[in-house]
């Protein structure tokens, strides 16, 4: 049996209920890409938030995911 590393959840959403910092990196992506604008032209959106699970012998992996920028 596989032990999972992470816990999280997905939703369905709308690209401007995303956070700003995402919104922001996705509409450089869109234009690098010239993809255009996203908000018109995407179908679904979701958005993943996952939560690694401590492992013995790693320590505390939620407290050092909290201190990321």
């Amino acid at each position: 049996m596989i032990t999972p590393t992470c816990t999280g959840s997905t939703r369905p959403c709308a690209i401007d209920d995303l956070g700003l910092r995402l919104q922001v990196l996705l509409d450089g992506h869109a234009g690098r890409h010239l993809l255009g604008d996203l908000r018109e032209s995407a179908r679904i959106c979701c958005e993943t938030h996952s939560v690694p699970l401590p492992r013995p012998g790693r320590g505390d992996l939620t407290a050092a995911a909290r201190t990321r920028p």
